[in-house]
């Protein structure tokens, strides 16, 4: 006997993956996802489960939390068109915390060109990268699935932890762990 889903089976099939995995990534970083919305999606109905868990870890991980999407046209497309995002995308999340910010005051936010510009997915369409003004930037092109793009903020967020440790070091200790 073979067994087949149906789309919408199948669609809440790879949802409720997306959002378990977009759980594992936020909690392997630190954060307390027991409060989150339930990671399963039922068949005949979307929820809304997907960008919860996403906006979720995004404000647990960045005090500084901003999502815009079409209500807020004019400025998704200004602050996404100086961020140098391709473009105009469904939902742009901004945020932001005090080492991204410290990288930014810095200059040395620069270092992440870079690596922000390898970031994409298989699954979602999504595009990083950094304002001056807003720190990181993630703009989500459709509604998908969103582990990827969680991957690609954890995979920043250690990057940015990195460079802040870099930063705080060559503060705290002077020329002499420059020549390190």
């Amino acid at each position: 006997m073979r067994m087949l889903l149906d789309a919408e089976e199948k669609y809440a099939y790879d949802e409720s993956i997306s959002n378990f995995l977009t759980l594992k990534i936020w909690h392997d970083l630190g954060v307390n996802v027991k409060e989150f919305p339930d990671y399963i999606v039922y068949p005949g109905g979307y929820d809304g489960s997907s960008f919860e868990i996403l906006e979720a870890g995004l404000k647990a991980l960045y005090p500084t939390f901003r999502q815009l999407d079409y209500e807020d046209e004019h400025k998704l497309e200004t602050i996404a068109k100086e961020s140098n995002i391709s473009s105009t995308p469904e939902r742009l999340y901004l945020f932001n915390n005090d080492k991204v910010q410290k990288l930014l005051d810095t200059g040395e936010i620069d270092k992440l060109k870079k690596p922000l510009s390898k970031l994409y997915g298989d699954l979602t369409e999504f595009d990083m990268s950094f304002h001056k003004e807003y720190g990181l930037v993630l703009a989500i092109y459709f509604t998908s699935v969103f582990f990827e793009a969680a991957e690609a903020v954890a995979r920043i967020t250690r990057l940015v932890e990195d460079l802040y440790k870099q930063i705080e070091g060559v503060t705290d200790n002077g020329l002499c762990y420059q020549a390190i």
